[in-house]
């Protein structure tokens, strides 16, 4: 990777502000109904667990919803815990954090048992 700066600080500063520059605009557009991006997922199914375009679980008339910033934020504590070369990576670094904290920007960011939609009860 090129160095952006020649101090060291100053260039990892300058990665993960970049990395959580990339993960934040990256998870905003790719979650958003109308995004171009969105609309492109692919939706992927095993039973009544969905894997792509989020991770739910449907359960009886309640789904779990494992929201992105909890699967990033287990991501980053295993590779924190089990593989910090890995986060030595500054850019991969940011990208997590920014990750976070654009699923932290929601207000349901908290909300993971929610009931079913109605239309989905048809469907199933």
């Amino acid at each position: 990777m090129a160095k952006i700066v020649k101090d060291p600080l100053l260039n990892d500063i300058a990665n993960v502000a970049l990395g959580i520059a990339g993960g934040f605009a990256l998870f905003w557009i790719a979650s958003h109904k109308k995004s171009p991006l969105h609309q492109k997922l692919p939706t992927k199914k095993i039973k009544n667990i969905s894997v792509l375009p989020h991770i739910k679980i449907s359960r009886k008339e309640k789904d779990l919803h494992l929201h992105h910033w909890f699967n990033m934020s287990a991501l980053y504590m295993l590779l924190y815990w089990k593989k910090r070369h890995i986060l030595g990576n500054k850019l991969l670094h940011g990208f997590l954090i920014g990750s976070i904290l654009q699923g932290l920007s929601y207000k349901d960011r908290f909300s993971f048992i929610k009931p079913q939609d109605k239309l989905q009860l048809v469907h199933d």
